[in-house]
This record gives C-alpha cells, structure tokens and sequence, in this order.
C-alpha cells in the first residue's frame, strides 16, 4: 500500500540506466564516472581504488596496469597518512581514464554458451568470461574480465597457483552470474604441460575438480584474442619425478 511508480523514472527505450551502467542494444558501459584524483591520504587512495575495482572486471583493467597505485597503500596504516601519486601511478591513473571512455562489454547473446579464455602474464594471469560466435559478424562477445588480486596470502605464490586461482574464480564467477560452467575453458598450455599438470599439480586438479565441460590450448583465430602480448606459454616446470644421474644433491636448514 502507498507503492506509487514514478512514471518519469520508467525507461521504455535504450540506452537504459542502471545501478551506474549504461545499457544499450548491444554493450554495457559504466554511466558518467568522475574519478577523484587529487589523492592526498591513504582514505583518498583507497577510495579511489575502491571506484576502480568496481568497474574494471568489465573494462579490462589488469592488476599490472594498477601496480603502481596499489605499491601506494604499502606503509603507514593511517587512514590520514600522506599520499601522493607517483609518476608511474599517475601514468596508470591516466589509462585507467582512457579505459572509461573507450572500453565496453557486451550483452550476452542468448542460446550460446559462455567459455572461460585464461591468459598468461609475466605479471600474473588473468582471464576473461566471453562468447565465441564463429558465425557472427562480431564473434567474439566479451562479457566480464577475470582478475586476481595484487597480493596474496602465501609468501610464494606460483604461476601454476595463479592460473589455478583464475580458473576457480572464472567458473565461480560464472556460477553466480549464469548458474552454468563454462562451455570450454582455454589454457596458455602446451599438450605436454597440460598432461603435466593434469597428473601433478594439486592445485589444479582442484581447479578444475567436477568440470564437465571441455578443455582446450587452441585459442580461436580472434585478433583480439590473438592481439594479447600475454599468449605466450606458460614457462616449463623444472622438476622431476625420478632422480637425476650425477646431478648436484643440496641439502638445506629447514629451522
């Protein structure tokens, strides 16, 4: 009783605005969005981190590009301790801009499933939650960026824990979003990794622990796809199963 609809506030056409996005036929974007960048403490730093992290699953802004900005939190735990922006964090402050006014996601089409596309960094991992539609004029429809975060619990932290952490949280992510796995998951693997991995690492085999769906090292002919510096293999592990003929046995203090 007493609910009225305000009837100026009813949106019959696009572009439609909600909760801070814009959303049109075919793409989602952030509505206008001031960043604040004159940062004085480290309440002003985390704020404005707070603003990005918000909307770069669905711009694409890497945790290697926020570098920078996230070395600032490091020292005094103040909230009203002094902050200033480095040169490199204003460098990584100005993509982060340029991203707001370029970049854009897509509405997910419907009856096509979604796979998870994991990509390998010098810096870290990271995937992306995407349609691949060969047919389509524009076949490949970008969803949600898969981040990880820029520090982790463990003193040493793998690449093989990273990409495990980015397949977990790219099949969460889509559990919550869609109630469905992904169709197929790409990996920045060769056969003999993969292989490799599958047997050994505990890691990933929890990773990847009840997927039904298909795993596959063959990422499709996209040239954005195919356009990311990050597609170069996962570096070979150098361990072995069985001892080593002649090789050097080092013994360390484990106090």
């Amino acid at each position: 009783a007493g609910l009225k609809i305000a009837e100026d506030k009813v949106q019959e056409s696009p572009p439609w605005r909600y909760l801070g996005w814009r959303i049109s036929d075919h793409q989602i974007r952030p509505q206008s969005l001031t960043l604040k960048t004159d940062i004085r403490t480290l309440n002003d730093l985390q704020k404005l981190l707070g603003t990005i992290n918000w909307i770069r699953p669905s711009l694409g802004i890497s945790t290697e590009e926020l570098h920078p900005l996230f070395k600032l939190l490091e020292g005094d735990t103040s909230l009203t301790s002094s902050r200033k922006l480095t040169p490199p964090a204003r460098a990584a402050l100005g993509k982060v801009v340029d991203k707001l006014t370029t970049q854009t996601v897509h509405r997910r089409k419907q009856n096509y499933p979604v796979s998870l596309f994991v990509f390998y960094s010098s810096f870290q991992p990271y995937g992306l939650l995407a349609q691949w539609i060969p047919q389509d004029a524009c076949p490949l429809i970008i969803l949600e960026w898969v981040f990880l975060p820029h520090n982790f619990g463990k003193t040493v932290t793998t690449a093989i824990d990273m990409i495990a952490m980015v397949i977990q949280k790219g099949r969460e992510r889509l559990m919550f979003l869609d109630g469905t796995e992904p169709n197929i998951i790409y990996l920045p693997l060769d056969t003999k990794q993969l292989t490799f991995l599958t047997h050994q690492s505990f890691v990933f085999q929890c990773a990847l622990a009840d997927y039904p769906g298909q795993i596959s090292i063959h990422f499709p002919g996209h040239k954005i796809i195919q356009s990311f510096n990050s597609l170069s293999l996962l570096p070979l592990c150098h361990l072995s199963l069985t001892p080593i003929p002649d090789a050097l046995t080092v013994f360390t203090d484990g106090s």
